[in-house]
């Protein structure tokens, strides 16, 4: 669950996915305690719903997973943008080593 170490608000019924950064879930049941009108409008479309913010998906098994607009691959897609490739930074140490050896 996202909780804001601020304030203290807390994005429920919404727990956090393993092994993805920034697709949610929730299981159908819990939506309906807590927003039963977007728990309702995603019943009636339940392999794509979008809203002002969120793009939503429910499963079969009735989870309900949910990704930012904004950090999709595309603005109405479920999908997340592919995962940096791991690159090798420069050392910066031993940039400064050559620096102050060939001065």
């Amino acid at each position: 669950m996202r909780k804001c170490p601020c304030c203290g608000h807390s994005d429920m019924p919404w727990k956090n996915r393993r092994f993805t950064l920034f697709t949610s879930y929730c299981h159908i049941e819990e939506l309906e305690v807590f927003n039963p009108d977007l728990a309702e409008q995603i019943k009636q479309s339940p392999k794509f719903y979008s809203d002002e913010l969120f793009n939503y998906r429910l499963k079969k098994d009735g989870f309900v997973f949910r990704i930012l607009k904004a950090d999709a691959k595309e603005p109405n897609s479920m999908y997340e943008p592919p995962a940096e490739k791991h690159r090798k930074r420069p050392d910066n140490n031993q940039q400064q080593l050559e620096v102050t050896l060939n001065v």
